[in-house]
């Protein structure tokens, strides 16, 4: 396969292209446990274009480990163990083509495409592999952390002979939020249960404020929701 390029016509965002990420950092999902990354996961959340801005993932990560610092009362839950919900898998996309000679390619597992534009983007993915999904998609599994949702957005709306679609978590679960203020982050940690595979019918939550100053300590401001199970 083709390196990334910075010469591609498609518009990918706030100058986040194809050669944006530090590629010795942005590793990308590995294995099992990208869904455990609440800092990257919360930076492609909040941020424009498609690609991991890893500043700002490294800025979140260190607000939510102050915010676990505190000693919350809070008897059976582990806060190390509630993490930010992306809204999709983040290693994988399902895409089908409109043109018979790329979907087949694509179904004997190589990801060229013969469009140089929609090379150069799948390229910068650091895909891994592509194998048939159903009768009709495909999915892509690449390493490089994106913006699922935008890179839905950007594949449908910039090729008009490619259809791409989000691959479901198909279950709730808990969740961390972010809202940023002037001198201070608010996280609100969410602790979901009781028939989580529909949707999560119980909350509990926690609100957090972490000082922007590090030599300030975070404080749980506000909590409610469920109560606990005993």
């Amino acid at each position: 396969m083709t390196g990334c390029g910075d010469n591609a016509a498609v518009s990918l965002d706030a100058g986040n292209d194809p050669a944006d990420a530090q590629h010795d950092v942005d590793a990308g999902p590995k294995g099992d446990r990208w869904f455990m990354e609440s800092g990257k996961i919360l930076a492609l959340r909040e941020q424009a274009g498609i690609y991991l801005d890893e500043g700002r993932a490294e800025e979140i990560d260190e607000m939510i480990r102050r915010a676990r610092l505190l000693d919350i009362d809070a008897e059976g839950v582990n806060f190390e163990n509630i993490f930010a919900r992306p809204a999709a898998m983040m290693d994988r996309i399902y895409l089908q083509s409109t043109d018979p000679e790329m979907q087949a390619t694509w179904e004997r597992g190589d990801i060229e495409t013969g469009n140089e534009e929609l090379n150069v983007l799948l390229n910068s993915l650091e895909p891994t592999k592509i194998e048939t999904a159903t009768s009709y998609l495909v999915q892509l599994w690449f390493a490089r952390w994106v913006d699922i949702p935008e890179l839905e957005a950007l594949l449908n709306e910039e090729f008009s002979f490619l259809y791409a679609s989000l691959v479901c978590h198909c279950m709730d679960g808990d969740d961390i939020e972010l809202v940023e203020e002037e001198s201070q982050a608010r996280l609100t940690f969410h602790f979901r249960w009781d028939d989580c595979q529909a949707g999560c019918l119980k909350d509990h939550w926690w609100e957090i404020v972490v000082p922007h100053d590090p030599d300030l300590t975070a404080e749980l401001v506000d909590e409610g929701g469920t109560p606990l199970p005993p």
